[in-house]
């Protein structure tokens, strides 16, 4: 009777056992602090970035006034030809124009003025925005620049989430891609300031050095480490960061128990588991502040969702997948965005 009361006891004790979650390895080899919240800063300076590649086409492709030049001096200018010279053809004719004179009041060059990406070669500049957002060539380099932008904000988003526990997780995440919007705003007045394109280019470019730091000051995700099996790479990330926040380093063979025992738990559950409107209204009255103001309630709206969609993403998971899923997530993102140039072609002339 005793060896039976001694054996439902352990039984009891076993199945109450807590299974171990990757957090509490994180806790404990770690805690949460000054490593954190340096390598989050420093990952939320890339959002700040981000925008230089996304939105620069605004201002790097902007399309100033022009008239044609057809049946002109060689040497006209767009305030020398008159105020009714067509756009699109020739004086007093129908042939397509050949040749363009721009107004450069406000840009000096363009790649519109330099390509002369006007009338019926309007939609190469379209082109040159998808390529950015769909892979997003300068074109060729604008496509390679689009894979890395889009393989950068995948991987550092989940990055940084792996990195924090469970309980700030969601408002880092959102915290994080606010500085996004501010440069947005550097991005305008960069190209407020410069008004030649090859000069404006440059500027956006020379920040991104940057990140070239990456390869020295990012770590490894110590999740990814421990599901893969390589425990002794996970631990030397976890004492990096027990060093930057002053915390007691535990004894290695502890560490080596936890994470197999946090392994076990992922790989166990891994085998269970086996606005829009605003926008619209914009069709209907054409006015330029009105179109502002919905533009900006538009823009909010999309921000928030689409900020709450990568916390979702990320938070719902599994870690071999998640930075597919972010992939995905990013892929499904870039369809409309390539696809956003073209119907600006269709609303503006």
């Amino acid at each position: 009777m005793a060896e039976t009361a001694e054996s439902g006891k352990a039984e009891e004790k076993s199945e109450q056992k807590t299974e171990v979650l990757f957090e509490d390895v994180l806790e404990r080899c770690c805690g949460t602090g000054r490593w954190q919240t340096l390598l989050i800063g420093y990952m939320s300076v890339m959002w700040l970035l981000f925008p230089v590649f996304s939105m620069s086409m605004m201002f790097v492709g902007a399309t100033p006034k022009f008239r044609c030049a057809d049946g002109f001096a060689a040497n006209a200018t767009f305030a020398s030809l008159p105020s009714d010279t067509p756009r699109c053809h020739a004086a007093n004719s129908t042939a397509a124009c050949q040749r363009w004179a721009f107004d450069p009041s406000v840009y000096v060059s363009t790649v519109v003025t330099e390509w002369t990406l006007v009338c019926g070669r309007k939609p190469l500049l379209s082109l040159l925005q998808s390529w950015l957002m769909i892979g997003g060539l300068f074109a060729a380099v604008r496509f390679l620049t689009g894979v890395a932008m889009s393989a950068m904000i995948s991987s550092q988003y989940v990055l940084m989430l792996e990195l924090c526990s469970s309980e700030r997780r969601a408002a880092i995440g959102i915290v994080s891609i606010m500085p996004f919007a501010f440069g947005t705003c550097f991005v305008a007045l960069g190209s407020y300031l410069i008004r030649t394109r090859w000069l404006l280019q440059l500027a956006y470019a020379v920040p991104c050095l940057i990140f070239l730091f990456n390869f020295w000051l990012m770590p490894e995700s110590p999740r990814w480490l421990v599901l893969q099996g390589r425990f002794p790479e996970a631990c030397a990330v976890l004492r990096r960061g027990a060093r930057w926040n002053g915390r007691r380093e535990l004894p290695e063979e502890e560490v080596l128990q936890l994470m197999a025992e946090a392994r076990n738990d992922m790989l166990s559950r891994q085998t269970t588991m086996k606005t829009a409107a605003a926008m619209l209204l914009t069709f209907v009255q054409k006015d330029t502040t009105f179109w502002l103001v919905l533009g900006v309630v538009a823009k909010i709206g999309v921000s928030s969702a689409y900020n709450t969609i990568m916390v979702f993403t990320a938070e719902l998971m599994p870690t071999e997948v998640r930075s597919l899923a972010c992939g995905l997530r990013q892929l499904a993102a870039r369809v409309g965005a390539a696809l956003s140039p073209f119907v600006v072609d269709l609303t503006v002339d």
